[in-house]
């Protein structure tokens, strides 16, 4: 879910016979086990760093193990688990190559099915997933492609057919995608006339614009989750004094989130829900202006504090049982970044090669029984 990213980004439903619905994706999230206990796969998804910061390539981990899907700059945005079928939602560099300035080449959207890769788009002028859902049988992936006038068109893939929502000049983008029952749902933003960012989500193909803490500054919707009935929303506002404000919407309505200082900025970058509780996960600045990565459980601020790090931040968080999990970064004492997860507040390293990956989504699975 934030991409993911963020992310962003940057979460998901699982199938147990009993306990579990039918799947599980990586920016949002439903579980009703109150057994912590039970064995689990953890997946998350991201990149591996190499010698420059563009040139990273798309791996995922599962239970710690790096596993990489291609060799070349890529990256996974987002996760989803179904059954026994992992899905990966990012992007690849076609035409790749380092030259002195950095890559050249052009994104192309993509999902990694148990390793293989399914290109989405031929979108001449470049194309990205930011988060994918799968639902039974069917695939959705939401993000953007461009053309010859740089316009993004936004939109998502059903089954690698492309369903197009919204266009702009400016700008336009869908970060996050959730489907219940025969709806389809779908969060970002776009630029009004005013040439402001507005928050919005659209249910099947309707565009729904959500109320911001200051009209004439610009506000971001990052992660959607449905519960029943209900719609959640999480990102962030402008207030009137120029901060970003962590949020999130409950069936439209704006409700502002505790940060460390009030001075500074904070943002919501993923959702999940279980029962009756709702977490988010993301940053918050302290007063001595440095990220903290953190995580809202319903009103309540909980920080995830490490003396090692310089900065650090939350992009997806997910939740099985008793135990919380919130994937991201740290920066460390050298300056590079470190990515990884909290569990229940403890810090779990990953090990990734180069300067510059990432930790992007976090999927956890009961693990399959054997026969």
């Amino acid at each position: 879910m934030k991409q993911t990213n963020s992310y962003k980004q940057k979460i998901f439903f699982y199938l147990s016979a009993v306990i579990f619905l039918s799947l599980i994706i990586s920016c949002g999230g439903f579980s009703k086990l109150s057994n912590s206990n039970i064995p689990v796969d953890i997946y998350v998804g991201g990149n591996s760093g190499g010698k420059y910061s563009d040139d990273r390539v798309a791996v995922y981990w599962k239970n710690g193990e790096m596993i990489p899907l291609e060799t070349k700059r890529s990256n996974v945005l987002s996760i989803a688990v179904a059954g026994n079928d992992v899905y990966m939602g990012g992007y690849y560099i076609d035409g790749y190559t380092i030259q002195a300035d950095g890559y050249n080449g052009i994104p192309r959207a993509c999902y990694w099915k148990n390793g293989k890769r399914v290109s989405l788009s031929n979108a001449k002028y470049g194309s990205s997933v930011y988060d994918i859902f799968v639902s039974g049988n069917d695939v959705y992936v939401c993000g953007w492609i461009s053309n010859r006038e740089d316009e993004i068109s936004s939109g998502y893939w059903k089954n690698g057919k492309w369903v197009g929502l919204v266009k702009a000049k400016d700008g336009s983008w869908l970060v996050s995608i959730f489907v219940s029952g025969d709806n389809v749902y779908a969060c970002g933003r776009s630029k009004n006339s005013d040439v402001k960012w507005r928050p919005a989500y659209w249910k099947n193909g309707e565009w729904i614009e959500l109320p911001s803490l200051n009209e004439k500054k610009d506000a971001f919707a990052n992660s959607i989750f449905i519960a029943g009935n209900d719609v959640y929303l999480g990102g962030h506002s402008y207030n009137n004094s120029g901060i970003n404000i962590a949020c999130y919407w409950k069936n439209g309505k704006l409700i502002a989130l505790p940060s460390l200082s009030e001075n500074k900025d904070a943002s919501v970058c993923s959702i999940f829900m279980l029962g009756n509780d709702v977490y988010f996960g993301g940053y918050s600045y302290d007063n001595s202006g440095i990220s903290i990565a953190c995580y809202w459980k319903n009103d309540k601020i909980i920080p995830l504090l490490l003396s090692e790090s310089k900065w650090s931040s939350v992009n997806s968080i997910f939740v099985f049982g008793r135990d919380i999990y919130a994937v991201g970064l740290i920066q460390g004492s050298d300056g590079f970044d470190i990515p990884g997860y909290w569990k229940n507040g403890d810090w779990v390293k990953l090990d990734a090669k180069g300067y510059y990956p990432s930790a992007s989504s976090i999927v956890v699975v009961p693990r399959p029984t054997v026969q």
